[in-house]
């Protein structure tokens, strides 16, 4: 008989979609696709990609570079990939009340300044007292918080993934100074410029420092304006790996959310995050918006101080 006995069959559900906090392993950033290939274990025939981009900033040309960290995570014993982007502008973050530009210490510490006080390397003055951060600051390129922060709770992505400690003492859950020593809790990028014109060296050599660690992320699935879905991380508050209690991740995504960012990505029960669990889609948690752009933002001024 000239038939095929065939082969069994196997209900395909189509590509997977998850939701919850992963632990993620960073096998680097801005790969090509040879690197790609070589990782994923088949060719990538894709067009290279191109990190570095244009964007109007409020009637400003300005560059926009983006980082794609590529991760992996086990999920049923199997090695799965995703893709992480961070992206950083070259203009400085100012307050759209207070007029204040955004400052970052060589700890990672961040706060709020006048142009009168950066011109004196002073530092700020708030109603509940001086600023907890060194004279040893610069301006922040916007969206650079997100990688290098060591804000207590906010810590940055290459903070998380490094485990990075943070710099202050603290006496009774009051500041007291700094740890014995400090010099390990330094996490501020300092050729940040190099990324504008396409150079990734800093951060590849930063990544390279502890190539095993891992860190935790939030993922959610984003719905865009066809209804497709697509993998999305809460980028604003990654975590480090021994993170086991979720309070201060939910209260950060409520907050994102209550101020318009991640409008159209289901992150799932925010009161039960669990640990990383494919997605099944509930068609009244995420409803795309139309056109699926993001507004103009007017914390932002040109050029970088």
């Amino acid at each position: 008989m000239a038939f095929s006995r065939g082969q069994e069959s196997v209900a395909n559900g189509g590509i997977k979609r998850y939701v919850g906090v992963g632990l993620f392993k960073c096998h680097g950033v801005n790969l090509s696709n040879k690197e790609l290939s070589e990782l994923y274990g088949h060719e990538i025939e894709s067009a290279e990609r191109s990190f570095v981009t244009e964007v109007d900033l409020n009637g400003v040309k300005t560059k926009r570079v983006s980082l794609n960290f590529t991760l992996s995570t086990e999920i049923d014993g199997k090695r799965e990939f995703f893709n992480a982007r961070y992206s950083l502008l070259d203009a400085t973050r100012v307050g759209s009340n207070s007029g204040k530009s955004q400052i970052m210490d060589q700890y990672g510490r961040t706060a709020w300044i006048t142009d009168a006080e950066f011109d004196a390397r002073a530092i700020p003055q708030y109603a509940s007292g001086p600023a907890n951060i060194t004279n040893n600051y610069r301006k922040l390129y916007t969206g650079e918080e997100y990688l290098t922060r060591n804000n207590g709770k906010e810590i940055g992505f290459l903070v998380a993934l490094l485990n990075i400690p943070n710099v202050t003492k603290f006496v009774d859950g009051k500041p007291a100074g700094l740890v014995d020593n400090p010099a390990d809790s330094e996490c501020r990028l300092e050729n940040v410029s190099k990324l504008f014109d396409g150079d990734f060296s800093e951060i590849r050599e930063i990544l390279s420092y502890q190539p095993e660690n891992e860190l935790k992320l939030m993922v959610g699935v984003r719905k865009d304006d066809q209804n497709r879905l697509w993998q999305d991380f809460f980028i604003e508050f990654p975590m480090r790996a021994s993170t086991r209690n979720y309070n201060n991740l939910h209260d950060a995504i409520v907050d994102a959310k209550n101020n318009g960012r991640y409008p159209n990505t289901d992150f799932g029960n925010l009161d039960a995050i669990t640990d990383l669990a494919e997605y099944v889609e509930n068609p009244t948690t995420i409803t795309p918006t139309a056109g699926g752009a993001a507004p103009a933002n007017p914390w932002f001024k040109k050029p970088q101080a």
